[in-house]
């Protein structure tokens, strides 16, 4: 056991006294991961990008097309069909790949809270995801996505964003639970004004 460390690197994650990075040796893994041509090597991929997907703002919507390309493969039966993805790799998918490393690369950084200072939130809707990242004073604490599923497609855009706003909240309650000072909020959708002024509990 080592104290008095500027560093500690534990579970793939750098940790300092300000904050923490994804741990270098993944980061290489992922930059260097070959294009995927069946679906166990996709899957493991998107396995190991999205073990960070806390670091990568709107990961949903970026990972997007190999997640539908992944879906694309499955036969009748629900199993895959394994080297279908190398015949339907396309550019789209290419791109996607890249990108997901490449923001990676980066090795982006999140700080620790400061539990003196106000939170502020950001949410989004898109048309099959939703997003947030938790912040103070611009600097990020860490990003929340998903993907919208089924009938969550067909909500009207105020019901996506009222959403992202919920679930992005209720990934980030162990900050924002019992804390003493404000947290503001800010959407892109006017409608959602209202519920800063309304009394129902729904």
């Amino acid at each position: 056991c080592d104290f008095g460390q500027p560093e500690v690197e534990y579970l793939g994650h750098v940790f300092d006294e300000v904050g923490m990075k994804p741990s270098l040796s993944k980061v290489s893994a992922i930059t260097t991961w070959p294009v995927p041509e069946t679906t166990a090597e996709l899957r493991s991929f998107l396995g190991l990008a999205g073990y960070y997907r806390k670091f990568i703002d709107n990961y949903s919507v970026r990972e997007r097309p190999l997640r539908e390309l992944l879906a694309a493969c499955k036969r009748l039966d629900g199993k895959d069909d394994v080297g279908r993805v190398k015949e339907l790799w396309s550019e789209q998918h290419a791109a996607t790949f890249l990108e997901l490393k490449t923001a990676l690369a980066r090795l982006p950084y999140l700080m620790y809270p400061d539990f003196e200072r106000p939170f502020q939130i950001f949410t989004d809707a898109s048309d099959y995801a939703i997003g947030g990242v938790l912040e103070q004073d611009g600097r990020p604490l860490g990003y929340f996505s998903r993907s919208l599923t089924g009938p969550q497609l067909n909500w009207p855009t105020y019901e996506k964003e009222a959403y992202a706003l919920l679930k992005t909240l209720e990934f980030f309650r162990h900050f924002i639970l019992g804390y003493p000072l404000e947290v503001v909020m800010y959407t892109d959708h006017r409608p959602l004004t209202w519920l800063s002024k309304a009394s129902s509990p729904k």
